[in-house]
């Protein structure tokens, strides 16, 4: 039998996307004393800065990512057995980060909340994200055309465009979650530049615990195609989303290994593409505004664009 919890979420993994916010998610929601719910991205606190459209079809039966409106619901994602305990509710919605008006509202509904925020090379972090939308057929044109095409599209949404260049902009959103919280309850981990072992060593830090990396956990790692050209094609005519919907799991599976590539979410990703002048420029301002509010990881030094 389960029984909602009495006790508020108090941890928060707010983003960024594509910087491997799923694995280090599972990592924390494997130890005894974290609960991470049944959904990993409520969306709870993004009620009233979005509508149930922005969503899209589906999300309601979603584990991964869904929109809880009401703090009962809230509160039933983190239901736990009589006799459990834990130290931690957490909750994973990388959408937070975005909305600056979350940190209020995160602050108002528990002021002892810790906030997590992983993130890496602005580019490879975009570039990471082209890829994924592409392979979930979203998106059919080159890098080139969709950068720049989202880029300058004017009175975007959420859920509904891309934000490509945006997401990959964090030092005024770190900012803003460090201006709210304060220095002790934020903890801000580039993912690339350090090694997964000392990225455990600072969650254990942070959270006071001890915590372990289980052999079976999801890296929710990236697949490339071994074929642009084919997959492009097969984008841009509707035939990956027909063979998507149509073909049989075990034939699927045996094609995914033939068409795919594994590549790291977290590092090391390889791409050709350069980010035009105004873009560049973007990022390299934002990387060295990030260098005064984390000097240890020299970022500067460290994420050449």
């Amino acid at each position: 039998m389960e029984y909602y919890t009495k006790n508020k979420v108090n941890l928060f993994i707010i983003g960024v996307k594509k910087c491997g916010t799923t694995f280090y998610r599972n990592v924390l929601g494997n130890h005894e004393k974290i609960n991470a719910g049944k959904i990993k991205e409520p969306n709870f606190f993004l009620k009233g800065l979005v509508n149930e459209k922005q969503f899209g079809k589906g999300y309601e039966k979603s584990t991964h990512y869904n929109f809880l409106k009401d703090e009962d619901s809230y509160n039933n994602n983190f239901s736990i057995n009589e006799d459990k305990q834990y130290e931690y509710l957490l909750d994973a919605s990388i959408s937070y980060i975005e909305f600056s008006e979350v940190a209020e509202k995160i602050i108002k509904y528990n002021n002892d909340a810790k906030i997590i925020i992983f993130i890496r090379h602005p580019v490879s972090r975009l570039y990471s994200q082209y890829q994924m939308d592409q392979n979930q057929e979203s998106i059919s044109k080159t890098i080139e055309e969709s950068i720049n095409l989202d880029y300058i599209k004017k009175n975007k949404k959420w859920g509904e465009d891309f934000f490509y260049v945006e997401t990959s902009v964090y030092y005024e959103k770190i900012k803003k979650y460090l201006d709210v919280f304060g220095n002790d309850k934020v903890l801000i981990i580039p993912v690339d530049i350090i090694e997964e072992d000392q990225v455990i060593l600072k969650l254990e830090k942070f959270l006071d615990l001890e915590i372990k990396i289980g052999s079976k956990l999801d890296r929710n790692k990236a697949v490339y195609p071994r074929s642009k050209f084919m997959n492009n094609l097969l984008c841009s005519t509707g035939l990956k989303k027909i063979i998507k919907n149509t073909v049989p799991k075990s034939v699927k599976d045996l094609c995914n290994k033939l068409y795919y590539v594994n590549g790291n979410v977290a590092r090391n990703t390889q791409y050709t593409y350069k980010v035009d002048k105004e873009i560049s420029n973007k990022f390299s301002k934002d990387i060295e505004n990030l260098d005064k509010i984390i000097p240890e990881f020299k970022l500067m030094e460290r994420w050449k664009l």
